[in-house]
């Protein structure tokens, strides 16, 4: 995954962590993405995240009550 679709909007991943609100972040792994951080629960595809999960293309990320985002690759 490249960027994070949030509503209508792709923002670009950045390797040293892009926040997702609410005190979670994901940061780059060398096998994908991984979601640090403490707060509301997350869920993930819808359901709990599970330790050390990594996430890629397709995957999408709730935080809290918030709406979900969504693991997207752009190509340039």
């Amino acid at each position: 995954a490249s960027h994070l679709l949030q509503g209508h909007r792709a923002l670009a991943l950045s390797a040293s962590g892009t926040s997702l609100g609410q005190g979670w972040a994901i940061h780059q792994h060398e096998l994908g993405w991984r979601l640090r951080g403490a707060g509301p629960t997350v869920l993930v595809n819808g359901s709990a995240i599970e330790p050390d999960q990594l996430l890629g293309g397709g995957d999408t990320i709730q935080v809290g009550d918030g709406p979900e985002q969504l693991l997207i690759e752009v190509k340039p």
